[in-house]
């Protein structure tokens, strides 16, 4: 191709058609110039092609981190659910004028693995997040549904982190002052025995009583604005997965 116009200058001159030559030379300029652009405008185009292919990856790991999120959330209010009712039975109890045998140890019977003191935090996979940040593709969501639920996702999970910080962080003082009124040891002595003994239930009902086992207890049954986190939560991965699979 090169030949081939260097062969018509060639020619043009040696026919001394200047004035011919120079409208071709300008032609030949022109042509080289809209070559360059269309071969930029394909480069942009094959660059923001693989921007978006890497882009739809990072969306796709959130969503897989999301679906993960979403799962182990499912378990954890599984159990915050089974400590709430756990919590509320004992409170019952510890608030009643008196107790039997059986209404103690029925609470131990039903509710033995949800105890009030068993603390938990709900761990979110943040990974997929982190590396969109670290890519720089995340300002190639400015303005749009996905980048408005993502930070709304990751900010809840901030809020529900300080949230559940709270709540262990008062039941671990409350776990500490029984212990330090010896009436774990003191229960847990009395459970494994059966509550047999004389004055087992009344001593259990004492303890039911204390301060700190009904402060743990009482926060555990009252989980209003962490519940409401979760669900808020919930809803919004939900939605950012709708919006990553419709994101083309």
């Amino acid at each position: 191709m090169i030949k081939f116009f260097r062969k018509i200058r060639y020619t043009l001159l040696n026919k001394n058609q200047t004035g011919k030559y120079f409208k071709y030379a300008i032609g030949e300029i022109i042509l080289v110039v809209i070559g360059i652009l269309i071969a930029l405008q394909i480069n942009n185009w094959n660059t923001k092609k693989q921007e978006h292919i890497e882009l739809k990856g990072y969306l796709n790991n959130i969503s897989k981190n999301i679906k993960t999120d979403l799962s182990n959330l499912d378990t954890l209010l599984l159990f915050r659910n089974s400590v709430k009712l756990s919590a509320i039975e004992f409170l019952k109890i510890a608030d009643s004028p008196s107790v039997s045998s059986e209404d103690i140890k029925n609470y131990f019977k039903n509710h033995s693995n949800y105890l009030a003191i068993f603390d938990t935090y709900f761990r979110a996979d943040l990974s997929g997040f982190e590396a969109l940040k670290n890519s720089g593709y995340i300002g190639k969501l400015h303005n749009s549904n996905i980048e408005t639920l993502l930070f709304k996702y990751y900010e809840t999970i901030d809020v529900i982190a300080a949230e559940e910080s709270s709540v262990n962080n008062f039941v671990e003082e409350m776990e500490n002052e029984m212990f330090k009124d010896n009436v774990v040891r003191a229960l847990l002595k009395m459970l494994r025995r059966g509550f047999n003994e004389p004055n087992d239930i009344d001593k259990t009902h004492k303890i039911f009583q204390h301060h700190a086992f009904a402060g743990a207890n009482f926060r555990m049954s009252n989980l209003k604005t962490l519940f409401e986190k979760y669900n808020q939560l919930q809803k919004t991965g939900s939605k950012l997965i709708h919006q990553i699979e419709l994101y083309k």
